[in-house]
């Protein structure tokens, strides 16, 4: 109903405290490290994994290249309700005051034909994507030249997307990092992390 916060719920506790404690294989130095960092970290073998997105593999070959071939990817845990990986991307437009219309959408639909694909998103060793079209992710060279990529394209079997077309969503979401954030700090519990956040939420929706 756009106004209802349910991630206090039973299941959204169950998540928080596997979130948080995770920190306990943390150095303290990473709790509020943002993304480079803990890419430099995991470079430099200062942490041991890194999660984050199929992106992940083009910038460590490109920021890291000392240390391709020397790490992979490995499939996230899996909870009672099975796996689940979250998924967002960039998108191709044509807008309604292009002065070639007709000339953008004829790229749109070559850039987004499979075989064409293929080329920009896997077919060379210099391109690091994960295609967005299914029939892809099982294509026997999706690997050939960046292996990583297959570990990547399993995930997405269970792939979900997080986003909302509620326009307060941003301040919500907002409002529920910064009490998880307390919590991995070990200021608050994580109980207390979600229903704050909840009551924050549900004000910002209402009001």
């Amino acid at each position: 109903d756009g106004k209802t916060i349910t991630f206090n719920s039973a299941q959204g506790q169950q998540a928080a405290d596997f979130y948080i404690g995770l920190r306990k294989y943390s150095p303290p130095d990473y709790y509020s490290s943002n993304s480079w960092d803990g890419r430099v970290a995991f470079a430099t073998g200062k942490v041991a994994m890194y999660e984050a997105g199929a992106w992940f593999g083009g910038e460590m070959k490109s920021s890291f290249p000392k240390i391709n071939g020397d790490w992979n990817v490995a499939p996230m845990p899996t909870g009672p309700a099975g796996c689940a990986t979250t998924i967002a991307g960039d998108s191709l437009a044509v807008f309604d005051q292009s002065k070639n219309p007709d000339a953008a959408w004829m790229w749109v639909n070559y850039l987004t034909e499979p075989d064409h694909m293929k080329t920009w998103t896997f077919g060379s060793s210099t391109t690091t994507l994960l295609p967005p079209r299914q029939s892809l992710l099982t294509d026997p060279n999706l690997g050939k030249y960046n292996p990583w990529l297959e570990g990547f394209a399993k995930q997405m079997t269970c792939a979900v997307t997080d986003n909302t077309d509620n326009p307060k969503w941003p301040q919500v979401s907002d409002a529920l990092n910064t009490e998880l954030g307390k919590a991995i700090f070990g200021d608050i519990s994580p109980t207390d992390a979600l229903n704050t956040a909840a009551q924050k939420g549900e004000q910002i929706l209402t009001g």
